[in-house]
């Protein structure tokens, strides 16, 4: 018997302006990931914020499931159960980029960026991990 192939894992990160509305935009961006990589033996995991509030987010999730992939959020209850204590979103950020290996922003104009995407987008600078704005 053979044993079952190795598979690679990339993250990527899925986070989006707090008055994004673009929910068709996401799934496409997603179905063309899973596009790109269903025949490369490489597991795509999604992580998102999972932020209450903000309705795309629910969005990225149901599409991630959708498509396939594996899904997690990082949202204060998961933070809170890793570190025992509350985090702001500078400490969330951290978190975030070191989790993952590229950042997807979904935003309506780069004029338009939000004090917590800004953030991020340094700390990604500051571990060189890449980033795309769609």
């Amino acid at each position: 018997m053979e044993p079952a192939p190795e598979f690679d894992t990339i993250t990527v990160g899925i986070t989006t302006s707090n008055n994004y509305q673009g929910h068709r935009v996401i799934k496409s961006t997603l179905y063309k990931i899973k596009e790109y990589y269903k025949d490369k033996n490489i597991n795509v995991q999604i992580l998102s914020f999972g932020r209450p509030r903000v309705i795309v987010d629910d969005y990225i999730k149901k599409y991630s499931l959708e498509f396939g992939f594996i899904y997690s959020e990082l949202s204060q209850g998961t933070l809170y159960s890793i570190t025992k204590k509350p985090l702001n979103n500078y400490q969330k950020n951290i978190i975030f980029a070191e989790k993952v290996d590229i950042v997807l922003f979904f935003i309506e104009s780069e004029d338009k960026i939000d004090n917590y995407i800004r953030n991020l987008i340094a700390i990604l600078d500051k571990k060189n991990k890449p980033y795309k704005f769609k």
